[in-house]
């Protein structure tokens, strides 16, 4: 019976330490997601809020702020001050579906109107390709009627058709 039990934490053991290492092969790793810019194209004030943050820059009405958001755990949250607009909150993501070239992803990076917890099927969800030896950085551009879209700056593109 010892043996039996020996021989069941050995196999374990065995799966456990080759787990870790498949993983590795499947997809890498997306160091770091900046929001680098926000692009307000409305007639509404915005104010970015990160959990944690105590600075809560503001994007004036019809104007473009450079930021250096780190998008990780934590969603980042853009909030009407003005205007009747909705709040946008920006997540990352990490596997995704979709054609890139060996070693750059996909991945997925989602953003969402109203309320801080939606489902999936109220997302809008962008996946993309990492682009070697770049530093991943997004922009949020948010358009005259209050509707957004994410595009990227520099390390990402969008995965192929």
């Amino acid at each position: 019976m010892k043996k039996l039990l020996l021989i069941g934490l050995c196999a374990i053991g065995v799966v456990n330490a080759q787990e870790p290492e498949q993983a590795e092969q499947q997809s890498p790793q997306l160091e770091s997601l900046t929001l680098s810019e926000v692009d307000n194209q409305s007639a509404g004030d915005f104010k970015i809020y990160q959990v944690g943050e105590s600075m809560q820059p503001t994007i004036l009405k019809n104007s473009k702020l450079e930021t250096s958001i780190e998008l990780g755990l934590r969603k980042v949250n853009v909030y009407p001050i003005s205007g009747s607009f909705q709040s946008i909150f920006v997540e990352r993501g990490y596997q995704a579906s979709g054609n890139c070239q060996k070693n750059s992803g996909p991945y997925l990076i989602s953003f969402w109107y109203g309320y801080p917890t939606q489902s999936a099927d109220n997302r809008i969800f962008e996946n993309f390709c990492m682009v070697k030896n770049e530093k991943a950085k997004i922009g949020l551009r948010i358009y005259p009627d209050g509707s957004a879209a994410l595009y990227a700056i520099a390390g990402l593109k969008p995965t192929q058709s």
